[in-house]
């Protein structure tokens, strides 16, 4: 599978103030999350307090594109309007995380047959077709 899904009518995230910085990361190449400013651990999705230790202080950082796969699963019915199967959707974890405690969901460009647990992914964000939104896409590394 090397070619994307979404087609024009496809449905798009719904970004707002909160999440907003995460999108324009993808815009730029690079997963941009929430770290706590006390504990470091990082945090997805947004929110308003650290998952790990509760406190508040929370910064966007850059992360980079490196991620591992957690989960994933080949829908090959068409469920979503714009959405050509089959296609891979993937859970993946930044690489400096441990395997689980923040995930991200994403198309991911593989051949499912190669998929493996905690294989190495790159994000390369794609722009949605008919949008001027990038979406997360993750490739074999």
């Amino acid at each position: 599978m090397t070619t994307l899904p979404q087609d024009d009518r496809s449905p798009l995230p719904h970004v707002d103030d909160a999440s907003a910085p995460h999108w324009d990361g993808l815009a730029r190449g690079v997963l941009t999350l929430r770290r706590c400013t006390v504990c470091r651990a990082l945090n997805h999705p947004a929110a308003e307090e650290c998952r790990v230790c509760e406190n508040i202080p929370l910064e966007w950082v850059d992360i980079g594109r490196e991620v591992r796969l957690y989960s994933w699963t080949v829908e090959v019915r068409p469920v979503v309007q714009g959405m050509r199967p089959p296609y891979v959707v993937g859970q993946v974890t930044p690489a400096e995380c441990e395997d689980g405690d923040v995930r991200l969901v994403g198309t991911l460009l593989a051949d499912p047959e190669r998929l493996e647990l905690g294989m190495p992914l790159l994000l390369q964000p794609v722009m949605a077709p008919g949008s001027e939104r990038h979406l997360a896409v993750y490739v074999p590394a």
